[in-house]
């Protein structure tokens, strides 16, 4: 078999071949130890890196999405239990469009980003037409009046609601 890949080291000559290590005549022994020193030298340094670089990033609770997501868990969940699963529009109604205005900067962001933790379901922001509407009244004192055409299915003293359109 023809080597593939010669070296000298000294008087020694390792060839390499179709993933075989043979040795005319050296120090294959120590070669193959010190390459293996070398790879978990390697592979230590690596994790070290690995570790500093996870570090400095933010702990996962402070993240906005993350938040969203444990709040928007129990909406999630009644929905399903409700067997509204087939990714349908969902409302969402926040208190600037209660208030007969638009949206806020801040609550479109908050729409996009409940937009994107709601999937499969589609939010549509500022509609009550469809059969489940979110009612996102975070951070705010506005009041609102549950239509007579929706039973409130879920709600938290911070002004989430889901509401169910009981007429079809």
């Amino acid at each position: 078999m023809p080597p593939s890949l010669c070296f000298s080291q000294g008087k020694s000559y390792v060839v390499l071949g179709c993933g075989r290590v043979s040795r005319y005549k050296g120090h294959s022994m120590t070669i193959r130890s010190a390459a293996s020193a070398v790879l978990v030298a390697i592979a230590f340094l690596n994790l070290g890196h690995t570790n500093r670089s996870l570090s400095i990033l933010p702990a996962r609770y402070q993240d906005e999405v993350v938040s969203l997501e444990e709040r928007l868990k129990p909406v999630r969940y009644a929905l399903m239990q409700a067997r509204y699963e087939n990714g349908g529009p969902v409302g969402y109604l926040t208190a600037g469009i209660i208030r007969g205005g638009r949206a806020s900067a801040v609550e479109e962001k908050y729409w996009a980003q409940s937009r994107y933790v709601m999937i499969p379901w589609n939010l549509v922001l500022g509609t009550m037409e469809p059969s489940y509407v979110i009612v996102d009244l975070w951070g705010t004192e506005v009041p609102f009046e549950i239509p007579a055409e929706f039973a409130k299915v879920y709600g938290t003293p911070d002004g989430l609601m889901l509401l169910m359109r009981m007429v079809q």
